[in-house]
Order: C-alpha cells, then sequence, then structure tokens
C-alpha cells in the first residue's frame, strides 16, 4: 500500500504484522486461556457397610447364636429383670381360717371360699404373715366340691401320717388374682385355681 512503510526487525527481515481474522478465514486470535477447573473428588474408600459394625445402643454383647450368652446376660441386666417379685396378701385383707378336718364331708356345689391345704408350720406362717402371691410357685386353692379328694390324694402321698392342715378364705377377696390350674382340676373332679396375681396389685409387707 503506498505510504506505508513494512514493517522490519533489527536486521532488516520483514516482520509480518500480528494476525488478525479475516472475513472468512481463520487468523491467529490470542485466545484466554481457560483456568483449570477443580478435579472432580474420587473416594478413595468404599462405604462403610452399615451392618458389619455392632449397632449404637445394643443391649446386649455376646457372640453371634450365642443363646446362653443372650439369656445369662438378659438376667443380670436391670434392663431386662422381668422376675416376678413376691407379694403377700396380708391378714387384714384376706383372713385365713382354720377347717377342722371332721367338719369336711361331701360337697355338690361350691360355696363363698376357696380352700386349701399345707403343712401345719406353713399354715401357721400363712395365717400371720399373709398369703404369698407368687406367679413361680403359686398357692393351689380349690373349690368345696375338691375338698375331699384332695386331702385324699396329699394322704396318699404323704411319707407320715401328720394331716394336712385346710384352710379357707372368701373367694371374693381374691378373685381378681386367680388363674385357672387345669391339671389340679382333672385330677380332684372340680375347679381349683392358682394364685399368681394376674396383674393385680397387692400390697406387700
Amino acid at each position: 500500500m503506498p505510504g506505508r512503510r513494512p514493517l522490519t526487525s533489527e536486521t532488516g527481515a520483514p516482520v509480518s504484522a500480528p494476525g488478525l481474522a479475516l472475513e472468512g478465514g481463520r487468523g491467529a486470535r490470542r485466545t484466554r486461556r481457560r483456568a483449570a477447573s477443580a478435579p472432580t473428588p474420587t473416594r478413595s474408600d468404599a462405604q462403610a457397610d452399615l451392618f458389619a459394625d455392632p449397632q449404637p445402643g445394643a443391649p446386649l454383647d455376646v457372640v453371634p447364636g450365642d443363646i446362653l450368652g443372650v439369656e445369662r446376660q438378659m438376667e443380670e441386666s436391670p434392663a431386662f429383670d422381668v422376675t416376678p417379685q413376691m407379694r403377700y396378701l396380708v391378714p387384714a385383707e384376706a383372713p385365713l381360717a382354720g377347717v377342722p378336718l371332721a367338719s369336711i364331708g361331701p360337697a355338690s356345689r361350691p360355696d363363698g371360699y376357696l380352700y386349701l391345704m399345707a403343712d401345719a408350720d406353713t399354715a401357721a406362717a400363712w395365717r400371720e404373715s399373709g398369703l404369698p402371691v407368687d406367679a413361680r410357685q403359686p398357692v393351689v386353692l380349690a373349690e368345696r366340691p375338691a375338698l375331699l379328694p384332695w386331702i385324699a390324694t396329699v394322704a396318699e402321698a404323704a411319707e407320715d401320717a401328720t394331716p394336712p392342715v385346710v384352710l379357707k378364705l372368701r373367694r371374693m377377696l381374691v378373685d381378681g388374682m386367680l388363674e385357672p390350674d387345669p391339671d389340679h382340676t382333672a385330677r380332684l373332679g372340680a375347679p381349683c385355681y392358682l394364685l399368681t396375681g394376674a396383674g393385680s396389685p397387692v400390697d406387700a409387707l
């Protein structure tokens, strides 16, 4: 182009001008370097197995499959203490009356009492301190028609000739504390019951 001198270097060699993008062509356009993006985080370890370790709050620490160990720890742990407590029906709540053996005869129907038997020492303790209400070793009570067969059964099994002591108490005082006793009922031919408490609160001495 007239009037313009070509650019030259210090040695006199022509130098081309910075390349520009021409219409329809590609020039050596200077481009801005893109900032390097942050590397995608990678997981070095696989997710921990949530079921591999004991769960928080587990009450027992035993080897899997050790059923006896589980039962032992449940018995020793206060949180699993489900042993029923010994309670007593105090004499003021359920007085026991003695029944002379000579007065016992056949009975075809029940009366308003339930009857129980024990040796002399046990019967005296019950009358003085109260009748135990224990689901583990419940006292057996029977209706009047079962009394004669019961006395005969006890006499046959006794090792000595000491007759049992027969006691009675009003049924209405213990109605909510009884559970059926099918074994004695079948053996004696009349309804019998177990004094387990059946969920009714009884004041303990």
